[in-house]
């Protein structure tokens, strides 16, 4: 799979039963649609929490560019969750986050959540950036 934002090839990365892919140039990350959930899950969250992205409606933005899906290569949508405008594929439901939006939806989730936001960021900084 390609980047959405510099074309590079996606890493796999994998922990807890949770596999991302991971632009290691601009820092990107994709979910597939169940990933998110997943993620919940892996930090024992509740999915309510998580919804926003999921359920959010499309919010097109017509003064940027549409990114292309990174697994089935359509256009993706923009929508806005968390206070953010995020890319999402409306074939596959995969999420894509720009370099460090994951850690500002995470922000969101945490104070919504009433958890650390720091262990939040630190697992997501153990799955993707860490040898």
């Amino acid at each position: 799979m390609k980047c959405p934002n510099c074309e590079k090839d996606l890493v796999s990365v994998e922990k807890d039963g949770l596999n991302l892919d991971l632009c290691p140039t601009c820092k990107g990350i994709w979910f597939d649609a169940w990933e998110w959930e997943d993620l919940a899950e892996a930090i024992s969250i509740d999915k309510e929490n998580f919804n926003e992205l999921v359920a959010s409606k499309n919010n097109p933005l017509f003064d940027e560019e549409f990114k292309k899906c990174p697994l089935c290569n359509r256009k993706m949508e923009k929508i806005q969750a968390y206070g953010l405008n995020i890319d999402r594929c409306i074939a596959d439901g995969g999420i894509w986050f720009d370099g460090q939006e994951i850690f500002k939806v995470l922000d969101v989730i945490a104070e919504k959540s009433n958890i650390d936001k720091e262990q939040l960021k630190e697992y997501i900084n153990q799955i993707c950036f860490e040898k």
